[in-house]
């Protein structure tokens, strides 16, 4: 899967985890709005997940209420006014993000005429929310961008304006303008994303091509960095779990988000993880800009150390399951279980497909009762998604783990 082994720990020895306040709180409802991009659930899905594990025991409700081909003014499912009147306020949201952008541009190149129509329409979106939802927190989002950039250095003619990205950008200064005027979080998702495509052509310009295919909608790896971002702007946990054991002592010397029993002489022990390691996808596509931007090392760390380990190779075994063999000087730098499928992990692949589950179920109840009874929606979405969310919270439920390092 990813090789970080060694490297890793050097990384994360001087990381600086979050420490913060996380945006979210206990009871919070967080509504999603936007056009395709965000219509496909999956930086969303991205987020939850990453919410769910590191934050086991809170409970937050997400509503994805993103329609394709949606500007700031409204678009197939309505005006704006009408849209968050009968897709947002029912589900009282504590916590709305915004991404808009990528179709109020028009395709074109930057027009001052355009931008001035996206602030006064976005503005007005922004205003209505707060109005109509007193207290609620707003996370406003720089679309990502058009890439016309791979294209152009295959002489391939550009889907939209040659320069479209260019007017986004500008028109992302706007969504900053109203983030600060309305003291919300401004997010950029379009220039890390840019600029992650332009280190990876240095690379491999072929593959580089992968991270938005169309030029305007993003690939599963970005997505994943879309949600990484917002994720970090919520002042979200960082670090899965750290663990250092000297195996000369038997003894304990460091943990974080961890609780550990030593048992017997052996180098073994029994640990219960208080959070669980993010599924990072698996394809070939992700795995290479992850190796690029690296998210392992900044946003999954799940650290394992054992100092002072005779020369030689050693098996580490988590419940009776082989993870692998390494040698002394690994252990001693750090091991990152979160690179490998461990029983920790096959966890949070389960509660990934449960959060894939419960999304399309909410969303093909909110379908049905869009048109008909819109005043429902809170009601409807709770009865829809609760048994789901009763599966989550089995696999969530602490486990205690036995881990044994022996010689291979």
């Amino acid at each position: 899967m990813f090789i970080s082994v060694a490297l890793f720990a050097q990384v994360a020895l001087k990381t600086s985890f979050v420490e913060s306040k996380f945006a979210l709180e206990d009871g919070d409802r967080v509504a999603f709005y936007g056009d395709s991009i965000t219509a496909a659930n999956e930086y969303t899905k991205f987020l939850e997940v990453f919410v769910i594990t590191r934050y086991p025991e809170l409970k937050v409700t997400f509503h994805n209420a993103a329609v394709p081909g949606e500007a700031s003014w409204g678009g197939p499912l309505g005006r704006a006014k009408d849209r968050v009147e009968r897709d947002i306020n029912p589900f009282h949201p504590t916590q709305v993000a915004i991404m808009l952008g990528m179709n109020d541009g028009g395709y074109v190149s930057y027009s001052p005429y355009l931008e001035e129509k996206f602030r006064e329409s976005y503005n007005e979106l922004v205003q209505r929310i707060v109005r109509q939802n007193p207290g609620v927190r707003l996370s406003l989002i720089r679309t990502s961008p058009y890439d016309n950039l791979t294209k152009s250095l295959t002489g391939e003619r550009p889907t939209f304006a040659k320069d479209y990205n260019e007017a986004l950008q500008k028109y992302g200064e706007v969504i900053q303008q109203v983030a600060k005027g309305t003291k919300a979080k401004y997010i950029d998702f379009n220039q890390p994303l840019y600029d992650l495509i332009n280190e990876s052509r240095k690379k491999d310009f072929v593959a580089s091509r992968a991270l938005i295919p169309d030029c305007t909608h993003p690939s599963v790896a970005a997505h994943l960095k879309m949600a990484s971002l917002l994720y970090m702007q919520w002042n979200g946990e960082r670090l899965v779990s750290e663990l250092e054991i000297d195996a000369r002592s038997r003894k304990v010397l460091s943990s974080q988000r961890v609780t550990v029993t030593m048992l017997g002489p052996e180098l073994k022990w029994r640990q219960t993880e208080n959070s669980l390691p993010f599924p990072t996808p698996t394809d070939t596509t992700t795995q290479f800009f992850t190796g690029i931007w690296p998210f392992q090392e900044t946003l999954n760390s799940q650290v394992l150390r054992v100092r002072n380990l005779v020369s030689g190779d050693y098996k580490l075994v988590i419940d009776g399951q082989r993870v692998g063999t390494f040698p002394a000087e690994y252990f001693e730098v750090g091991i990152n279980l979160a690179d490998f499928e461990t029983p920790m992990m096959a966890r949070s692949r389960e509660i990934l497909r449960l959060v894939e589950k419960r999304n399309q179920r909410a969303h093909n109840r909110w379908q049905a009762i869009r048109k008909t009874a819109p005043d429902t929606l809170s009601d409807v979405l709770h009865e829809a998604i609760e048994p789901i969310n009763r599966e989550i919270g089995q696999v969530l439920a602490k486990r205690p783990m036995v881990v044994s390092v022996t010689k291979a």
